[in-house]
């Protein structure tokens, strides 16, 4: 009832239930906090992830979405100053989720910087969903590290960023040993226009097999969109 009101000052009331013993008492009072949509809440959220009990990071992403714009203020700083990984990783995922282009730099900085695997994913796949061109080296650096989960995502968020700087960090990854990279590769040129479409023709034709097989079935998947389309 205190979120369908959506009166602000009941955001002291329901923060405070971001503590509470029941799991159900903390996951109306996070929906309730995102209804009322107060950037007073964004601290409160982020922080009741690494609580003690923790709520969902998936209630509390879902909550953030809908703060007032000047939440992402607030994420940008905690995404940056946190000690708490998981904070961090919320952060990102939510300022991706956001469209916060103001927040790219943090972004790329979290990518490049942080010792967290999931921090690191969460930071590529924001940048992907944010489009600004000045990710394109970071997530480049993120396809050659070990982790396959942050390699496969920045292979995606290339794609996203639609930008031709991307196509030959993309290319050389048309043969990565893990198929989910190489597959998000061969896509994500696919929509690197007529650049990326040329690259995936010479690799179909060449003598990497690895590397040809996928450009195939890249092309195949690309040409068959196109006859739905025309249909």
């Amino acid at each position: 009832m205190l979120g369908a009101a959506r009166r602000v000052e009941y955001v002291p009331t329901l923060t405070r239930l971001l503590e509470d013993p029941q799991p159900e008492v903390r996951r109306v009072a996070i929906r309730s906090l995102g209804r009322i949509g107060s950037a007073d809440a964004a601290e409160p959220l982020l922080h009741s992830v690494s609580g003690d009990p923790p709520t969902s990071s998936m209630d509390v992403s879902a909550a953030l979405v809908l703060l007032a714009p000047d939440a992402t203020a607030v994420l940008a700083r905690i995404a940056r100053e946190s000690t708490s990984d998981v904070e961090r990783a919320v952060a990102a995922e939510v300022l991706g989720l956001r469209g916060a282009v103001v927040s790219a730099p943090t972004l790329i900085t979290m990518l490049q910087d942080s010792n967290s695997p999931e921090v690191q994913i969460r930071a590529a796949r924001a940048l992907g969903r944010i489009g600004d061109p000045r990710a394109v080296q970071a997530l480049s650096e993120a396809l050659g590290l070990s982790d396959v989960r942050l390699r496969t995502v920045a292979a995606r968020a290339l794609g996203e960023l639609g930008a031709a700087a991307a196509i030959s960090a993309l290319a050389g990854h048309l043969d990565d040993p893990d198929h989910r990279v190489a597959t998000n590769a061969a896509e994500a040129l696919c929509r690197l226009g007529d650049g990326g479409y040329h690259t995936l023709v010479q690799a179909s034709m060449g003598d990497n097999g690895r590397a040809a097989g996928h450009a195939r079935e890249a092309l195949a998947m690309q040409a068959l969109g196109k006859t739905a389309d025309a249909a």
